[in-house]
């Protein structure tokens, strides 16, 4: 399904039932994006507002490529980002936000697919610790908020 209109205002957008949602407009809502099931992709470049908190409760949230700018992200649930062809994904601050479920990194790249959470390093290792890759790479968060995926068997320490 193509949702080629608008949404605005201070209501959010949830992503339910099996499938793909396709955004297409530039949306300026503020409230929440949720994607509790299936997948919401993104037809260009920040198809949500840069405030709107993502929220995954299930499901997988596919920029196809194009790079977002968002709110903090919020993982209640096992979900996906799908980094396709590559692309940066940037997200406010989210060290105060529970994550209860774990997040996959479907196609990151390394030098060609970014996850910025943050201007530093501010996710605990609890929130680390649930962020993996299919093949179960473990991540790191940079001096500089970015998210990177270890290769199997590295060792870092961050300072």
């Amino acid at each position: 399904m193509t949702v080629s209109g608008v949404a605005s205002g201070a209501g959010g957008l949830t992503k339910s039932g099996p499938g793909v949602v396709v955004l297409t407009a530039a949306n300026t809502y503020t409230g929440v994006t949720d994607v509790a099931e299936g997948t919401l992709r993104l037809a260009a470049a920040e198809r949500i507002a840069n405030t709107s908190k993502l929220r995954l409760s299930g499901g997988t949230f596919d920029p196809a490529g194009f790079d977002q700018s968002m709110g903090p992200l919020d993982v209640d649930a096992n979900a996906t980002l799908d980094f396709g062809a590559g692309c940066t994904l940037t997200f406010a601050d989210s060290a105060s936000q529970i994550w209860e479920g774990t997040l996959q990194l479907r196609n990151w790249k390394r030098g060609v697919s970014h996850l910025f959470i943050g201007e530093s390093a501010t996710l605990s290792e609890t929130q680390l610790a649930k962020i993996t890759s299919p093949s179960g790479q473990t991540a790191a968060q940079l001096p500089d908020g970015e998210v990177i995926l270890l290769p199997q068997g590295t060792l870092m320490l961050l300072r």
